[in-house]
């Protein structure tokens, strides 16, 4: 589960609510760095440090160990090369994508070329955060 919260601050209720409701899987994204740093430095890993073509890598290995996600956002195109994903999963990360219809662009276009891009780079996403799963599940399974 994917918690995209619109205000910071909200964390620990969310922390606390999510504990009662027995679930666990999840993470956090789109905080602020400050933000990341500050729950990171209480040990919790569930946050999503982004990366995108205007948020570099070097950025996210900083927290490397230290959260266990990278969000991996496409605001015009597709960010990681394959050097680059595997500095990143060498590192811990687990690697949480961004579906292109998520910024605007056509998804029965831009999905099958992602897909594409992905295996000829031999990028292994972990998590997809799309509108559209069951394109993602049909095209991953003809790859």
């Amino acid at each position: 589960m994917i918690l995209n919260i619109k205000e910071e601050g909200l964390e620990a209720r969310l922390i606390a609510l999510m504990k009662a409701k027995g679930i666990d899987d999840y993470f956090f994204l789109d905080q602020s760095f400050p933000f990341l740093v500050k729950w990171a430095a209480v040990g919790e890993r569930r946050f999503a440090v982004r990366v995108s073509e205007f948020e570099s890598i070097e950025t996210a290995l900083t927290l490397a160990g230290k959260v266990d996600w990278v969000w991996v956002d496409c605001f015009t195109y597709f960010p990681l090369s394959q050097i680059d994903a595997q500095r990143l999963k060498q590192a811990g990360f687990k690697l949480c994508l961004v579906s292109p219809e998520l910024q605007g662009r056509k998804a029965e276009n831009e999905v099958p070329t992602l897909i594409q891009l992905l295996h000829k780079r031999h990028i292994q996403a972990d998590a997809v955060c799309t509108k559209c799963p069951k394109l993602w599940e049909q095209l991953t399974e003809l790859v």
